[in-house]
C-alpha cells in the first residue's frame, strides 16, 4: 500500500511538473513586447526586417530594446516632458551618446534617449535615483515608451532602440506608474508626453 501512496504522488508531482512547464512557456511566450528582455524576439516593426536581421549586403542589424550603452549628449539638456529630457532620431544624431560605435538601425527603426539627470524636478522624492527606460508598447500607430523611477541594485537605462510609429502616429512618453513625475506630459490635460512624430503625421500638420 505504500509503495501505490508512493507512486501516485511521484506521478501526481510529475503531472503538476510539466504543466508548471507548459504554463511557463506559454507566458514568456505571450509576454507584452515591452517586458522582454533585449536578446529576446524583436518586435514586429511592420518594416519587413526587424532587429537581428541582415540585409543583402550582410550587414546586420540591432534588436529593438534596451540599450544600456546610449545617453545623451547634453550634460543639462532642456525637458520635453516632466522632469525629464527626451531625444528621438536615427542612430548617429549628434544628440546622442553611444559608449562605443552607433548601431546600425534596420528600416522601421528609431533610437530614444531619455535623462532626467539636470532636469529640475520638484516633484521628485528627495532620495531619488531618477529616471529608467522601462520598456515601450504600442497603442495603434503609436509607440509609448515607459520609464519609471531607478532603483537601488538595478542598472539605469538610459535608452533603447524602439520601432517607429505607424502612418500618422508619433512616439509618446509615460511613467510607469501615476506616483512618479517623470515623464509626465507638459500639456495639462494630455494622457502622455509626445516627443515625436511620424513623416507622414508631420507632413499633414
Amino acid at each position: 500500500m505504500n509503495r501505490v501512496v508512493v507512486f501516485c504522488v511521484g506521478a501526481e508531482l510529475l503531472i503538476l511538473g510539466g504543466c508548471r512547464a507548459s504554463v511557463s512557456a506559454e507566458s514568456k511566450n505571450n509576454r507584452p513586447e515591452y517586458e522582454r528582455p533585449i536578446d529576446e524576439d524583436p518586435v514586429d516593426d511592420d518594416s519587413g526586417l526587424s532587429g537581428g536581421d541582415v540585409d543583402p549586403t550582410g550587414t546586420e542589424f540591432s534588436l529593438v530594446g534596451a540599450r544600456p550603452d546610449l545617453g545623451l549628449a547634453a550634460e543639462s539638456p532642456a525637458p520635453s516632458c516632466e522632469c525629464l529630457a527626451v531625444s528621438v532620431g536615427n542612430a548617429n544624431d549628434p544628440e546622442f551618446f553611444w559608449q562605443g560605435s552607433p548601431p546600425r538601425l534596420a528600416p522601421g527603426q528609431l533610437v530614444i534617449a531619455v535623462s532626467s539627470i539636470g532636469v529640475p524636478c520638484p516633484a521628485a522624492a528627495a532620495d531619488s535615483l531618477g529616471a529608467s527606460y522601462w520598456g515601450h508598447r504600442r497603442e495603434g500607430e503609436n509607440v509609448v515608451v515607459v520609464v519609471e523611477q531607478a532603483r537601488d541594485g538595478r542598472p539605469m537605462t538610459a535608452g533603447a532602440i524602439i520601432p517607429q510609429p505607424g502612418p500618422g502616429g508619433a512616439v509618446y512618453v509615460a511613467p510607469v506608474s501615476a506616483r512618479i513625475p517623470y515623464g509626465r506630459s507638459l500639456v495639462k490635460g494630455e494622457k502622455y508626453c509626445r516627443v515625436y512624430v511620424s513623416r507622414a503625421s508631420a507632413a499633414g500638420e
